[in-house]
């Protein structure tokens, strides 16, 4: 049973929302683009570990994607989590490409372009796996024993000496086979939850989740100013800055009419400032004028008012029309 689904990284949508609207010449938009395009591939990875977890998926076996869990001293994230009644298995997942020499010390160097390196995966999947272990002993008093392994979601990745590589690792179908023998392996032993007990954990670790905010946004948090940030309704075709009229917007430069394109510039204003907005801020980002209007437009996406003292704004995080537009391309 699938508890918590994987959905679209916020940390891809700030980029992809700030490359929208910075300019081409703007020094920081190579990095930006490099960035965003990772943080892509590691989500198309973790949606290939889902792939096989999704195999799990029956009365016996709880599954949690993208789980972000309390730490005293920060909380950490664990990829894939799945409890089953023997045992509890982390996943934490790479979609590296190319070819990695690993260093003796385990990190990985790739050997076929920048030479970036990469931490040791290993050491980053033990230390949430021990994380988690001292979670589940100190607020559930949970005995299961936990085990995890390195997930390499890309077939494509070279690794040369692999003697280096540490602990527990695996490709594409092996990711099954390990699964199943750790399964047997814990199965030999004394500890196993009754279902009644292993769904009761499982809705304790959901409610430990913490879920994602819009709290952090993408300008403030990369030290851009607003003065980097191009406003507008922008159009779907070109990008360029569409003119309001009645009941549409046009793009002079490619002539393109679109009724609703104002909805995906209030998804860039969620993601770059906040997923609260007033009136008066939405007049100066969707370049209209009448606050009235802008308004009207906001209401239109289904935000939620909300009155803060002698203030309105509106809730984009609870827009039926904003939600939709957060997708991955």
């Amino acid at each position: 049973m699938i508890i918590k689904e994987r959905t679209v990284p916020q940390e891809y949508m700030h980029l992809k929302c700030l490359l929208r609207r910075i300019a081409d010449s703007h020094p920081k938009k190579a990095e930006l683009e490099t960035l965003c395009r990772h943080r892509k591939w590691g989500y198309l990875g973790e949606e290939k570990t889902d792939y096989y977890t999704r195999l799990y998926d029956d009365r016996d076996t709880y599954i949690f994607q993208a789980l972000k869990l309390p730490h005293k001293a920060a909380p950490f994230q664990i990829d894939s989590l799945l409890l089953f009644p023997e045992m509890i298995f982390l996943i934490e997942t790479k979609c590296w490409s190319g070819t990695y020499t690993i260093q003796p010390n385990g990190d990985f160097r790739r050997s076929d372009g920048d030479e970036k390196v990469e931490p040791n995966p290993d050491a980053q999947a033990r230390l949430r796996k021990e994380k988690l272990e001292q979670l589940l002993k100190d607020r559930a008093g949970c005995d299961l024993p936990v085990d995890y392994t390195v997930f390499f979601a890309n077939d494509k990745l070279q690794l040369t000496n692999t003697q280096n590589l540490a602990g527990p690792h695996c490709k594409s179908a092996q990711l099954i086979r390990k699964i199943d023998n750790l399964r047997r392996k814990y199965r030999s032993g004394k500890t196993a939850y009754t279902p009644d007990r292993l769904e009761a954990l499982a809705q304790q670790i959901n409610a430990w989740h913490i879920p994602d905010t819009y709290a952090m946004p993408a300008a403030e948090r990369l030290g851009l100013g607003r003065g980097d940030i191009q406003t507008g309704v922008q159009c779907p075709a070109c990008l360029r800055v569409m003119t309001r009229l009645p009941k549409t917007w046009h793009c002079p430069a490619c002539k393109t009419f679109a009724p609703a394109a104002h909805t995906r510039a209030l998804v860039d204003y969620m993601f770059l400032y906040s997923r609260y907005i007033s009136a008066a801020d939405a007049s100066v980002f969707l370049g209209v004028p009448d606050q009235l209007a802008a308004r009207r437009l906001v209401q239109a996406v289904g935000a939620v008012k909300l009155e803060r003292g002698k203030d309105t704004v509106y809730d984009l995080g609870a827009a039926p029309a904003v939600l939709a537009e957060i997708d991955l391309d």
